[in-house]
């Protein structure tokens, strides 16, 4: 056989060279199902879960009832424009024998409604706290006002639209 060259181009092709191809998709293979975990994998997946669960439910429970501390309490009254005196121990004393169920509380003067007039506002973690609190509370000439978590008492001599006021400024926190 002997060498002849490159082969030559023809450029007219037969007619079956040219004709169109029809066009075949892929067929696409499932991925193979996933291997059952051991049953380790699974419990320390549903112990992950559990613990995320309690985590959410825990804070969520929090957020919707714990609006914040005392101090707070007495910026948003400031904030609101009431009358805070000196601040100071929300006890009374020796004397004050209330459960200590709250997180936090706060005394301030209020020179307005009198000498020695002086409200008190308290924050709790929780709702069984706080009405520990309010029911040890007497609430003869005094007014008594729960908002969120917080436990707020003034004296009787403070105008009830005022009082009213105090609690309302508790609401935006």
């Amino acid at each position: 056989m002997s060498y002849q060259g490159p082969p030559s181009w023809n450029p007219n092709p037969p007619p079956q060279q040219w004709a169109p191809q029809t066009f075949q998709p892929q067929q696409w293979q499932q991925p193979p199902a996933p291997r059952p975990k051991s049953g380790l994998g699974l419990i320390a997946g549903a112990a992950a879960l559990a613990v995320a669960l309690m985590v959410g439910g825990w804070l969520a429970y929090r957020s919707r009832f714990d609006h914040g501390t005392s101090a707070e309490a007495i910026a948003a009254f400031r904030t609101a424009g009431l009358e805070v005196g000196e601040m100071g121990s929300s006890t009374r004393g020796f004397l004050d024998t209330t459960p200590q169920t709250e997180r936090d509380g706060l005394a301030f003067e209020m020179p307005s409604a009198g000498l020695f007039a002086r409200g008190r506002v308290w924050s709790f973690v929780n709702q069984d706290a706080l009405q520990t609190k309010r029911n040890a509370l007497s609430s003869d000439g005094h007014w008594l006002l729960i908002r969120h978590n917080f436990l707020l008492d003034l004296p009787g001599r403070v105008p009830e639209d005022r009082a009213t006021r105090y609690g309302d400024a508790l609401e935006g926190l």
